[in-house]
């Protein structure tokens, strides 16, 4: 395995998780954090923060580097058994890529964590500037039109946002769902968990493992079937959980 360096960019998101415990408000029958019950909130990197720690886990060797386009936060109220009753998702601002701490930069591999919460008009551009022409990208994205770019190798989606379409200018799909995911045109059965505790972060742990696996060297088969196996486990705990590699 050669020395790589991985630039992962995209939306930078606090995963705030507040517990219990939770009632039923009286006002309109909706869940109400009981606050004679509340603990101090536990925040966790999320968005693009936990798809660089999941990378910097499977991948320690690598130099991992990350920049984001926007800023927020999700609070997660979640009752004593850690069950998630309700969340609060506020976008705070879009972030200028801080574009010259990239650009003496070659790196192999580029990940984009695209929640399609910057505006439609934000440059993007900058990206292509510090990684190598033959660079692996791999863009986690619902938009399949805004990153089908010759540039892209991978575009994954979960599965249910997907109309059918095609990627149209050689970016290979990856639709992952809970039964089976979708490489291009390659199906592969999942194991699916009959309850899994919290499925957040688990697509994220599939990109990191992915993208870890073929730059060791793996086929394309491999780094697949690594990935689901990692995701699945991902689902066995409460938030964003990096399983362990070994």
């Amino acid at each position: 395995m050669g020395h790589n360096s991985i630039l992962v960019a995209g939306d930078l998101i606090s995963d705030v998780y507040v517990d219990g415990p939770i009632d039923v408000a009286n006002e309109g029958g909706g869940p109400r954090l009981n606050a004679h019950g509340k603990r101090l909130p536990e925040v966790r990197r999320g968005g693009v923060g936990f798809v660089r720690d999941a990378l910097a886990s499977f991948a320690p060797d690598f130099d991992i580097h990350s920049d984001c386009s926007s800023k927020s936060t999700i609070t997660r109220y979640r009752n004593e058994k850690k069950e998630t009753i309700f969340t609060l998702d506020r976008f705070q601002h879009e972030i200028d890529f801080r574009m010259h701490l990239h650009r003496g930069y070659a790196h192999d591999c580029l990940v984009v964590w695209d929640d399609n919460r910057v505006s439609d008009g934000y440059d993007w551009s900058w990206i292509w500037e510090g990684v190598k022409p033959d660079a692996l990208v791999v863009v986690d994205s619902e938009n399949i039109e805004k990153w089908d770019l010759p540039a892209v190798d991978y575009i994954k989606l979960t599965g249910p946002s997907w109309d059918g379409t095609w990627p149209k200018n050689g970016a290979r799909l990856i639709a992952t769902g809970a039964d089976n995911v979708l490489v291009d045109k390659d199906l592969y059965r999942v194991n699916k968990i009959d309850n899994p505790v919290d499925t957040v972060g688990a697509g994220d742990v599939f990109t990191a493992v992915f993208v870890t696996m073929l730059l060791e060297g793996a086929t394309e088969s491999e780094a697949t079937k690594e990935a689901i196996r990692y995701s699945r486990e991902s689902v066995n705990h409460h938030g964003c959980v990096i399983p362990n590699r070994e």
